[in-house]
């Protein structure tokens, strides 16, 4: 009976009860037997059906579609290539990764689908729930009695793949492939055929953080992916972007996807948006809170929104952190940083920075064009003008020019340490970016020059700040990168300086076990690293933070202590708080790591 004919019964049936005289009570109970019966008669042919039927809640009750889910299960029960650009939290993993592996297994033994998420991790969690289904569920089994765990051959009892990334139930075909089989996305799948590809959240803020990584993740879906599926197959993609060339907004474009783009707030619909009108997931004072909280978070994830150009790691602190006549005590620390380029262009800088205490303040900065000795020279300067502690100077095989006229050319005398800049590049970029939202920063500089015109030193350097990563240069930026990563692993007492050599293997070790300098009292929710890490904030940490702040400490160590809250919600909080101070750390406990 086709599924139009069975909606008419329901109708029918519903007014009946309605005119039945009935108290109301006994009328809702009625009516839920009657759903559940419709449900139940067209589970195996209508996908929305089959949710309704067999898919409950983590609380233990049977969903209750709303009409974008409806929609949701149409269009891919019609086989639409699907991009779905959609909130976070609107349960679109539970339908697309779970429930729809589920039904089309029913339908077809034979079908073989890849579920492929942002690791393999998690991934596995998709297929976890899956297998939980197929073989607990009394729902599915009523609806779906034929899908089970293939048997080896010759055995009666062992099953074929059924495993933590892959599964295989009993079917008619013989194939190698498996019946469902997920990959974090980038990984190997050559060799497989799919009727069926699920992109679950594939995109993260690290794998689109630059045109590189978003071009890789593209090129990995077009000639690896998609050279896997068989013809009719089907791709459904869904998950929320980060940036305006990544997978899904490549998508957008392309004809033979539908993309549908949502978000919660009324006003976007005028940009296109599909609305989510669903107050018992997204209550007004929660997503109040959200907004207020992390604005630019809110809209990737609520509205789906990407981060835009013009939304940058420091241009919302760096004009308060001017301050032109900011005092700098005369016991202050100083320390000197150098990004070095060829004499061929005005890209090797000088930045000097007083540590006060409690803030720093960058009190000189320099750029030029110089040949070795000069820049030798150059140093040397700054080292007599603000008597350095220390002089962190970049050290990579292109430099080799410098190096040897800091050896050789009568410099020996100055404090010169090496850095190299590469994987923890990263870390001290959010370390920074976090400690200048944090007022840990100031620059004396000229308050009054007006950047777009003025090619000052001062300017230069503020512009770079404001604009990173988006700036044409950022030497500026790796002076302050590579002078900050040693101010945070120096103190005077335990700095061993050494001037360069050229037939050395590798850097002497400049600290031993330093302490961490950022603790759970410098966590703060939505800060940038959690944000970086995906890590929803929610009002019920407030009171969580408070408390791990004021009952627990950095370095953590889990003796058994009870808190006050659930202990997947303090949980999920306390590993954010940890990996906060980890990353903030980072070149604090691994030093020689800087690379």
């Amino acid at each position: 009976m086709a599924i139009g004919i069975w909606k008419k019964k329901l109708q029918k049936a519903i007014l009946q009860v309605r005119n039945s005289g009935l108290n109301i009570h006994k009328q809702e109970q009625v009516i839920n037997v009657i759903k559940r019966q419709f449900l139940k008669e067209t589970a195996k042919m209508n996908f929305a059906s089959f949710c309704g039927y067999v898919m409950k809640a983590p609380d233990g009750q049977f969903w209750e579609l709303r009409d974008f889910h409806i929609d949701w299960c149409e269009r891919v029960q019609k086989g639409q290539w699907l991009a779905i650009h959609a909130s976070a939290e609107s349960s679109k993993s539970s339908i697309m990764s779970i429930a729809y592996p589920l039904w089309r297994l029913g339908k077809d033994q034979n079908v073989r689908i890849a579920v492929i998420s942002s690791t393999h991790a998690q991934a596995r969690k998709f297929l976890s729930a899956t297998k939980e289904y197929i073989l607990s569920s009394p729902e599915y089994r009523e609806i779906f009695p034929e899908v089970k765990p293939a048997i080896k051959p010759n055995s009666r009892s062992k099953t074929d793949k059924w495993c933590e990334y892959a599964i295989t139930v009993e079917r008619s075909a013989i194939m190698p492939d498996y019946s469902i089989q997920v990959f974090g996305v980038g990984g190997p799948i050559l060799g497989s055929r799919l009727d069926v590809a699920i992109l679950d959240d594939v995109l993260t803020l690290q794998n689109t953080a630059t045109p590189a990584q978003r071009e890789k993740i593209i090129e990995w879906n077009d000639n690896t992916l998609n050279t896997r599926l068989v013809e009719n197959a089907q791709y459904i993609i869904i998950g929320n972007a980060f940036a305006q060339s990544d997978l899904l907004h490549y998508l957008a474009d392309d004809e033979k996807y539908t993309y549908l783009k949502y978000s919660i707030e009324p006003e976007d619909e005028l940009d296109g948006h599909i609305i989510i009108d669903w107050p018992q997931r997204y209550p007004v004072e929660k997503m109040e809170w959200e907004k207020a909280h992390n604005p630019r978070e809110y809209n990737r994830m609520r509205r789906c929104k990407a981060i835009q150009k013009g939304e940058l790691d420091f241009a919302e602190y760096i004009e308060d952190a001017i301050v032109s006549d900011i005092k700098v005590p005369d016991d202050a620390l100083i320390y000197t940083g150098v990004d070095l380029s060829t004499k061929k262009r005005e890209g090797t800088c000088i930045i000097d920075i007083a540590d006060c205490g409690s803030y720093n303040v960058v009190i000189d900065i320099e750029y030029g064009a110089w040949p070795a000795k000069t820049k030798a020279e150059k140093i040397n300067e700054h080292f007599a003008k603000h008597k350095s502690t220390v002089i962190a100077v970049e050290d990579n095989a292109m430099q080799a020019d410098h190096i040897e006229w800091m050896n050789a050319a009568g410099f020996k005398h100055l404090p010169v340490v090496g850095v190299t800049t590469t994987s923890a590049k990263s870390a001290e970029l959010d370390t920074l970016a976090v400690e200048l939202e944090s007022k840990n920063w100031f620059f004396k500089a000229p308050k009054e020059h007006n950047r777009l015109t003025c090619k000052c030193n001062w300017c230069k350097l503020l512009n770079e700040i404001a604009s990173h990563p988006n700036y044409p240069t950022n030497d500026g930026v790796m002076a302050w990168v590579i002078c900050s990563r040693i101010m945070r692993t120096s103190s005077p007492k335990n700095i061993s300086v050494r001037s360069f050599d050229l037939d050395a293997s590798e850097e002497d070790t400049l600290l031993k076990n330093p302490k961490p300098k950022f603790h759970f009292g410098d966590y703060y929710l939505g800060n940038r690293i959690s944000q970086k890490r995906g890590f929803l904030v929610v009002p019920e940490y407030v009171d969580m933070v408070k408390w791990a702040k004021e009952h627990l400490e950095y370095p953590f160590l889990d003796d058994g202590f009870e808190a006050p809250f659930e202990d997947s919600k303090f949980k999920l909080l306390l590993d954010d708080m940890v990996e906060f101070c980890d990353t903030l750390n980072v070149t604090s406990t691994t030093p020689s790591d800087f690379q």
